[in-house]
């Protein structure tokens, strides 16, 4: 039983680390799109925004589509 819980624990925290990493390269993109410094753009409720409220609220895919493939 306790391989089945570590195997959890370790799936979970990978998965944790790529859901960070992944909005982590949408604030960058989201940031680069608003002309923003990337520390302005913020992930809450699931989306995008600037601290300010100028920039528009944006899903995580919107940045992606605007600014086409990572490179």
């Amino acid at each position: 039983m306790g391989f089945f819980s570590r195997s959890a624990q370790v799936g979970g925290s990978v998965l944790h680390r790529a859901a960070t990493a992944l909005i982590d390269l949408a604030r960058e993109r989201a940031a680069r799109l608003w002309r923003l410094p990337v520390g302005e753009v913020v992930w809450s409720g699931g989306t995008l925004s600037s601290r300010t409220g100028d920039a528009v609220a944006l899903d995580l895919g919107e940045p992606v589509r605007a600014t086409g493939p990572r490179r």
